[in-house]
């Protein structure tokens, strides 16, 4: 029996953490947008982090804009951040613009 890394990521293996949220964004479902927004901020796997970001926006989970906004202008990744980005882009919340332009010209 495998242990599991934490109750929060589901999987030690960052392939299936990301491979699992990719699927959750084709197919829309949001069953796991909890999950997904803690493993947003505190998932060491970069690609993990950008696929939770595209689930949060494909969904457009409201709940995850503070994450998102957060992200898109503090990730050290730009796939995260660029993920982070399209997703506040789906939300449609004009509170967005100002952090994303102070990020854009710094």
């Amino acid at each position: 029996m495998r242990a599991q890394s934490s109750p929060d990521s589901g999987s030690p293996d960052p392939r299936i953490r990301a491979d699992a949220a990719n699927t959750l964004a084709r197919l829309r479902l949001k069953d796991g947008n909890d999950q997904l927004r803690t493993l947003l901020t505190v998932d060491p796997d970069p690609i993990v982090r950008a696929n939770a970001a595209r689930v949060l926006g494909a969904t457009e989970d409201k709940a995850s804009f503070d994450a998102l906004l957060d992200r898109a202008v503090k990730d050290n990744d730009s796939r995260v951040r660029m993920s982070a980005i399209r997703a506040l882009g789906s939300l449609k919340d004009a509170r967005a613009a100002d952090s994303l332009l102070k990020r854009g010209v710094s």
